[in-house]
């Protein structure tokens, strides 16, 4: 029931909104961050989440992104320096484990294999063209200027295991409480498992094959990120 023209509005203004209130948190986060002179070095990394779920909460209350303005604030403090950076790496590295193995528990208890097999047809089609046409393709767009060379393009292509984010993502649909959302849900869940049990095991033979050792296919990985 919504325009194309809306769509697009609120397109823009999620991604406007998300990009400059991600940066300038990023800046408050960094700024305090130094500027504070706190006893208990502990402090810190609650601080900075702290600051994350403000970043977030603050950006969707202004009709904006909440995923981007989080991510532009990491980006921003990344390439900044910022006090106690080893011990707030650390921190949110181990938070990130704990969140993803929270998130696929929590997500695999909404899964039925039963629901499974009627869209298993129709899943590994799509899931067949996502590995060998719309991901290689896109990877080569996005890569065209770029210094990484045809064959590490092809590895990055190849190493784009679907995972946790489509999953997710394909909640959406449920909560919207739009028709045939469980069906969706199932479908993205079959495709992210077909990815991974196909794309995952043939990896170092794909390297070896395109003649890329260790050193060099660490390349475009640090590229992209």
């Amino acid at each position: 029931g919504t325009s194309f023209g809306e769509l697009l509005g609120f397109f823009v203004v999620q991604m406007t909104v998300g990009a400059v209130i991600g940066v300038a948190m990023g800046e408050v986060i960094r700024w305090t961050l130094n500027t504070l002179k706190l006893e208990l070095t502990g402090i810190y990394p609650v601080l900075s989440l702290a600051f994350a779920l403000l970043t977030y909460g603050l950006t969707a209350e202004l009709r904006g992104s909440g995923f981007l303005a989080v991510y532009l604030a990491g980006l921003f403090l990344r390439r900044r320096p910022v006090a106690h950076r080893r011990s707030l790496v650390q921190f949110h590295d181990g938070l990130a484990w704990l969140m993803q193995i929270a998130m696929f528990l929590i997500l695999g208890l909404q899964v039925f294999p039963r629901r499974l097999l009627p869209i298993a047809g129709i899943g590994l089609l799509v899931a067949l063209f996502l590995i060998f046409v719309a991901r290689p393709l896109s990877v080569h767009i996005a890569l065209l200027f770029s210094n990484i060379s045809f064959p590490e393009q092809m590895l990055v292509a190849w190493v784009g295991l679907r995972g946790a984010v489509p999953i997710v993502l394909a909640t959406f649909p449920m909560l919207a409480g739009i028709q045939q959302a469980d069906t969706i849900f199932h479908l993205v869940f079959f495709i992210a498992l077909t990815s991974v049990l196909l794309q995952g095991p043939p990896i170092p033979w794909i390297a070896r094959m395109l003649r890329l050792d260790r050193a060099s296919t660490a390349t475009p990985v640090e590229a992209l990120r």
